[in-house]
């Protein structure tokens, strides 16, 4: 069975926010004339991958990874800056901390950024999936994060906050 795919424009919600679905339930077109200022708070995914954290939050099986697997894509396809470099994992194939932190932190993509001057866009996929088998990982992956050069990295943390559609 294929994944059916439909090629709409995500918008992201702040958590917490209002959102007006005054259109028949459905979230009123923010570019139209119209409805531009009924949702002044969500952004769609291309106006906010330049945020130096960013968690998507929202029910399983909305497109979140989807879409950050699609921007990831394009993030590698034209980076801003050539010498960006990406590192992708999705934490719910992880078992135990010890491979994790083999993966992300002696990673050679990890271990050239320490090393370099470049920006490292990390993606973490799944973490609530992660959390099931690897209680500690929050607090494991914030202990890691937390001493590294934040001028130069890029996270981009998913779990089941509120995604919409159009």
């Amino acid at each position: 069975m294929s994944d059916l795919r439909f090629n709409w424009e995500r918008f992201w919600s702040p958590r917490g926010s209002s959102l007006n679905l005054s259109d028949g339930g459905y979230l009123p077109d923010p570019h139209s004339q119209t409805w531009r200022f009924a949702n002044t708070e969500i952004v769609s995914l291309s106006k906010i991958h330049e945020s130096k954290a960013l968690v998507l939050l929202g029910d399983p099986g909305m497109g979140k990874s989807t879409a950050l697997a699609e921007e990831e894509l394009l993030l590698r396809s034209t980076p801003h800056d050539p010498t960006d470099r990406h590192l992708f994992i999705n934490l719910r194939s992880y078992q135990t901390e010890t491979r994790l932190i083999t993966d992300i932190f002696d990673s050679p993509i990890f271990k050239n950024w320490l090393t370099g001057t470049h920006t490292l866009h990390l993606s973490l996929d799944s973490l609530d999936e992660g959390l099931l088998s690897i209680k500690v990982l929050a607090s494991l992956l914030a202990d890691h994060l937390k001493r590294l050069p934040s001028d130069r990295i890029m996270i981009f943390p998913r779990f089941g906050g509120h995604q919409v559609t159009r």
